[in-house]
């Protein structure tokens, strides 16, 4: 085991099949704590011990010291529990429902690229040169259904309400003619 003491610049969380792996970054290098949640956030001062392994630095959280004068920080659980409870479970399960949400919202604002990139090209709003070769046209094509999805992923990504536009287009509906009990008036020109 080797001894290392620095300042925390960063944690990280990743989620995998298999879990949610932490790790934390010192002077450039990162430093894996596995499974286990470090008891500390960016910015404490830390003296640890850690093991280089095939997959990196691996630290041993019960090694773990701050500078003096620095406590961690105070972690509560829901009801005490344990690791490997439900309080563990229903934490990550946010992090995953936040992620999930993030790549519903971008996969709903290329649906609505491609539907509106495609309409472009059939009501000749977009062209590509004719004299482009196909791979040519694809990538044009590509890059213009990207470009329009990251410009509608913002809107996708919020809940709008009733007085919100879609795509720059106001969709406020006045709220009486949804209120009125009136017989709507007949259109003879049909």
């Amino acid at each position: 085991m080797t001894e290392m003491t620095g300042v925390v610049e960063r944690t990280n969380v990743k989620e995998l099949p298999s879990g949610m792996y932490y790790s934390f970054l010192i002077n450039d290098d990162w430093y894996r704590t596995g499974r286990d949640k470090p008891p500390f956030e960016a910015g404490y001062t830390i003296k640890f011990n850690f093991e280089d392994t095939k997959y990196g630095k691996q630290v041993d959280l019960k090694s773990v010291k701050f500078k003096e004068g620095e406590a961690p920080p105070v972690t509560t659980k829901a009801s005490g529990g344990k690791p490997g409870s439900s309080n563990d479970f229903w934490a990550a399960k946010e992090v995953r429902d936040i992620e999930t949400q993030k790549r519903i919202s971008f996969n709903g604002a290329m649906n609505t690229a491609l539907a509106l990139v495609t309409a472009a090209f059939a009501n000749e709003i977009l062209t590509i040169p004719a004299k482009a070769k196909a791979e040519a046209k694809m990538d044009l094509f590509r890059e213009m259904v990207v470009t329009e999805a990251l410009h509608l992923y913002p809107m996708f990504q919020r809940v709008p309400d009733n007085h919100d536009t879609y795509m720059g287009v106001g969709v406020d509906v006045p709220r009486e003619s949804l209120d009125s009990e009136e017989e709507p008036e007949e259109i003879d020109d049909w």
